[in-house]
Order: C-alpha cells, then structure tokens, then sequence
C-alpha cells in the first residue's frame, strides 16, 4: 500500500526580502504557471497564504513541516529559487536593468555570487571607484574582501592603506575568507559603526574582541596572495574531515601534545 503523500509548493525564496520582491514581479497567476511546469497544479505560494506573516510564523510552517515528515508523510514538490531556469528566465526578460540591483541590495542565505564592473582600469583610481561604490550602494556592512596581487600592492603604496582606513565594513580581509575574522576570535566580528534600530542592517555591536577594545570600528586581515598548506576551507581541500577532528580535540581538551596530529593532518593534503 502506498504511503501518504503531501504536495509541499513554497514560494521561489522563503522568508527573506528576495521572495517579496519576487511577488511584485509578477502577477499571482503568473508565478503560479511557473509551478505549474513542474507539479502540473496551480498551487499558491505561502506568501499568498500569509501575506502579513512574521518570522514566528515562518518557524511555525518549518515545524509543522518537520512534524509531518516525522509522522512518516512523504512530502513531494520543490521550491523555486534563483537556481530554477525557470525564474531565472523571468528575470532575465522582465528585469534586466534591475538584475543588478538585486545583488547590490538582497542579501542571499544561500552560496550566490553577484559580479559588477566599474570603469576605471588604472589600480589606484579602480580601488578609490569600488570604495565609494561598496560604501555608498551594496547594502550590509558586515565584511569585505580585497584580492591584491603583490605586483598591483606594490603599484598602490599607501593607496591600500587609504581605501582600507575608508571601507565602512566591520570585517576586512586582503586575500583571505572574511569569516576568518569571526574564527579567530581574538578580532572582532559586527558590522561597521553607526546603524541603528531604525536602519539595522548588519546589524549593531560586535562579538569576540578577546582584547576588550572598548569603541573597535574594523577588524583587517592581512595574508599572502597564494597560501601554502591549502586552508581546511577552500572547496578543493582534500583532507578537512581529518584535521577538523583533530581541531575538535585540541579545542575541547586543551592538550598541547594534540597540536602535532593537527598539523600533520594539515599538511597532508
């Protein structure tokens, strides 16, 4: 006997700003003809459902959603994100000029990389142009990355320097993962200064600050073009599942000796 089986239809991103704006794009009726390629029924999305919805009430499907899969209920269907041909043909007929803006202001939950070009090619008049553009229009304060090449750091002298005390991001990092700042713990990790209840953003405060700064506006971390052993966090590194254990232990006990299994295994890969 078959199982029970539930057609579960949510709307193209959950309960983020993108599936808001996705709704203005189109008419209803239209959105649902998306669906209706792959499940054959117009069902409605759960913003149409709950249009007034809270976060409270986005948790409160998840769980009903992890109830009935627990109470053994298949559940069948897909969501439509950015990564359905579908949307994506949506938005590439009906908001080209807008595409961009989606990147600039829509922060992603999900691995999305959004590219842009400015005009200048000349390093230091190209680094003072992506300043005032990262400042004045991307949204989030949070972290930034500068890939420098050691021939265009040696081009731009104290002009690196500049850009990065003008960068209003609560994280920076030159040629390294941004996130390293959250890990290290000693460095702060919040968004830049100044926001407010009002205009959160990336929101207000920091963590970590192991050194008890009292006002800290940035954190800067500084590393090498090319890094040698590979870190445990790029997506070509062999031998994570290793070394994360033997980081687990040497965190969890605090044994020195425990430091020497760890770097074998980091060098292994």
């Amino acid at each position: 006997m078959p199982s029970p089986r539930v057609l579960l239809s949510l709307d193209y991103e959950p309960w983020f700003a993108l599936a808001r704006r996705y709704d203005s794009w189109r008419e209803p009726q239209q959105r649902r003809a998306l669906d209706g390629g792959f499940t054959r029924q117009a069902l409605d999305p759960i913003l149409d459902l709950l249009p007034n919805g809270t976060i409270d009430d986005a948790y409160a499907v998840q769980q009903r959603v992890v109830e009935t899969t627990k109470a053994g209920v298949r559940l069948v269907g897909r969501k439509i994100g950015l990564t359905s041909p579908a949307v994506q043909r949506v938005i590439l007929t009906t908001l080209r000029g807008e595409l961009v803006d989606l990147g600039f202001t829509t922060e992603a939950f999900c691995a999305l990389t959004a590219e842009t070009a400015l005009e200048e090619g000349e390093p230091a008049t190209f680094l003072k142009q992506a300043v005032d553009f990262a400042n004045q229009h991307l949204w989030g304060t949070l972290n930034a990355c500068l890939i420098v090449h050691p021939q265009t750091r040696a081009q731009l002298g104290d002009d690196l320097e500049h850009a990065l005390e003008r960068l209003r991001y609560g994280t920076i990092a030159i040629n390294h993962w941004p996130a390293i700042g959250f890990a290290l713990g000693v460095t702060t990790w919040g968004a830049y200064p100044g926001h407010t209840r009002q205009h959160i953003s990336s929101g207000i405060g920091v963590v970590h600050n192991t050194l008890l700064f009292e006002h800290p506006e940035k954190s800067i971390i500084d590393g090498p073009f090319t890094v040698c052993p590979q870190p445990p966090w790029f997506v070509t590194y062999r031998n994570a599942a290793p070394v994360a254990r033997h980081l687990l232990r040497l965190e969890s006990q605090r044994f020195l000796p425990a430091l020497l299994p760890l770097t074998l295994a980091a060098l292994r890969d």
